[in-house]
């Protein structure tokens, strides 16, 4: 019943889609071109690792916006406990990601230890603590059919017995280490994030945890130097497919399928990255136009530029960040809500919130 997937590198036939892989490629490296003239990488980075997390989770059934995720951030503690469980979820999702890119810029390899940190990091204090963050799991598990009874019996997918996942998991890592000399990056994201499912290692959040992988190979092999590309949006959109893909490639070796599908996602997603990036820098360009034609203030301007990563702010954050008194700050923010750059929530906080909506815009 449960299902042993072989250990790679897998006789991978890609001959016939050499130019959707060329496609795929081409797309990444404008990607790449893009992000490598920035002026500054976290104008777009920390708000689509955040739009990223929001959409792998919602896969996983947590629902929570990128409004909500932003709005954690400054307030920690939302009003009721469920949507406080929720947006914990997807903030740990970004945070574990965005350290574990850091740890790979600086050098680190992606091994055993990194994937049960970032399961811990995924976990902390968030829906599924009880199941053992950053543990291999010693008992079965399996993909329910929601449809039916949740019972063993009537699950769409049963991963491996726990006896096997010492060995799969080395198998894996090692693949990532020391993949085929031939392989290109594109296909070994794509199978590294079909064996990680099919292993599912661990109680809970393996879809998420399989789901970093990407991001992660393609920063540890200098495929994109900055971390624009993420599937999650594109498989939430074809959700569906991918699972009976997933599950064709276990059944009967339909690797060709799987990789097709794969190599869409990341020309669908390399393009729509672009595109943000392209509205962000013509936002900037814009705001920094309408503030010299009002003659701004210089912290007005300086706090524009920290918008772009956190688009959703309070005084005394503001004020943190500027090293300017609360009266001094608020003049500065109450000056962006006259040129329209913010705007006020309306919420009972005693801490008034404040959100640049067109930049929120490009990634909700």
């Amino acid at each position: 019943m449960t299902f042993v997937p072989n250990l790679l590198s897998p006789n991978v036939k890609y001959d016939n889609m050499l130019s959707l892989m060329d496609e795929a490629r081409g797309r990444l490296g404008t990607l790449e071109g893009v992000g490598r003239i920035m002026p500054n990488p976290n104008l777009l980075i920390r708000p689509y690792i955040t739009k990223e997390a929001v959409h792998s989770s919602k896969i996983e059934g947590t629902m929570a916006s990128i409004t909500d995720v932003f709005r954690f951030d400054l307030e920690r503690m939302p009003n009721k406990y469920d949507t406080y469980s929720r947006v914990r979820e997807v903030h740990n999702y970004s945070i574990a990601l965005q350290k574990c890119l850091a740890r790979i810029d600086a050098g680190a390899d992606i091994t055993l230890d990194m994937i049960k940190s970032v399961h811990h990091m995924l976990l902390d204090n968030a829906t599924g603590y009880d199941k053992t963050p950053g543990m291999i799991r010693t008992q079965q598990n399996y993909i329910a059919n929601v449809q039916l009874h949740r019972s063993i019996r009537d699950a769409v997918y049963v991963p491996p017995a726990e006896h096997f996942l010492d060995d799969l998991l080395l198998n894996l890592v090692e693949f990532m280490l020391k993949p085929p000399p031939n392989m290109p990056v594109l296909v070994q994201c794509a199978v590294a994030h079909y064996q990680f499912e099919s292993i599912h290692p661990f109680g809970d959040g393996n879809g998420r945890i399989g789901r970093i992988l990407v991001p992660l190979i393609l920063a540890k092999r200098r495929t994109l130097s900055r971390p624009l590309l993420f599937l999650s949006s594109y498989i939430a959109q074809n959700k569906s497919e991918y699972y009976d893909l997933l599950q064709d490639v276990r059944q009967a070796n339909r690797w060709v399928e799987w990789l097709e599908f794969f190599l869409n996602g990341v020309i669908q997603c390399s393009q729509d990255a672009i595109d943000a990036t392209d509205r962000m820098l013509n936002l900037k360009s814009q705001y920094e136009q309408s503030l010299l034609e009002r003659r701004s203030p210089k912290s007005a301007t300086i706090l524009v530029n920290k918008l772009f990563s956190s688009p959703i702010v309070t005084i005394p954050v503001a004020a943190e960040y500027l090293k300017m008194t609360y009266a001094a700050t608020k003049n500065a923010m109450m000056h962006l809500v006259d040129v329209g750059i913010l705007e006020r929530l309306d919420t009972k906080k005693r801490d008034k919130l404040y959100v640049a909506r067109d930049i929120l815009d490009v990634f909700s």
